[in-house]
């Protein structure tokens, strides 16, 4: 899950609550209908989520976490607590919840949207990139998707394998670009390439960060 620091951290202290309170509200959302009553554990898209996650999860829509914070705001606690507590303090923990949402979203492939004034700012992972781009169509060369990665904040890759004429394992890196204010997905053709070894593939990875990785922004992670 990527967004710009800018697009939440210079935000007011009441904007940076309310969209704590609006990605985990879309989180909890997906984790109540995910329950293993077998295992009595949250299993979604195949991954376990720890108890650690579902704490943060429902102290903040149980508003516990808000609570702890208007508190300190408002004097509805000790004088220890308040000096113990100043603003900046505060704030950073709203910082951190906001950063550990987003990187449980991106950890369990969540689809959140994040709202900025009047505007929705939709964040995909590189799977819903290549999902939305390409449903479940496979690669007629290498069918098997071992994992997929962003480069910078608008081009995602796929790295499949497969079996060449030889019959020996050939590995394919798909690339798409997407734009995020147009929700558009566009083929990268010319960087998309077949390769022969894990290694080449990681070398090549690396070569393409190097090239288009450089307008990274900062994000959470």
């Amino acid at each position: 899950m990527y967004m710009e620091n800018e697009d939440i951290l210079c935000e007011s202290m009441q904007d940076k609550i309310y969209k704590m309170h609006h990605i985990a509200f879309q989180i909890e959302l997906i984790v109540s209908n995910c329950y293993n009553e077998n295992i009595k554990e949250y299993v979604i898209n195949n991954l376990t989520m720890t108890e650690a996650e579902t704490d943060i999860i429902y102290a903040i829509v149980d508003g516990l976490t808000e609570k702890y914070i208007m508190d300190r705001i408002t004097g509805h606690c000790s004088l220890q607590a308040m000096l113990d507590n100043p603003i900046e303090k505060l704030e950073k923990i709203v910082d951190l919840k906001i950063i550990e949402l987003l990187n449980m979203a991106k950890k369990y492939d969540i689809d959140v949207v994040l709202i900025k004034g009047d505007k929705k700012m939709k964040t995909l992972s590189a799977r819903q990139i290549f999902k939305k781009k390409y449903r479940d169509s496979k690669n007629f060369m290498t069918p098997y998707v071992l994992k997929y990665g962003k480069i910078n904040n608008n081009l995602v890759y796929e790295v499949s394998s497969g079996e060449g004429f030889d019959h020996d394992i050939i590995y394919g890196i798909t690339f798409i670009s997407f734009n995020s204010t147009t929700d558009k997905t566009t083929p990268e053709n010319d960087l998309s390439c077949m390769l022969r070894s894990e290694e080449e593939v990681n070398q090549y990875i690396e070569s393409i960060k190097i090239i288009k990785g450089e307008n990274i922004k900062k994000v959470y992670r």
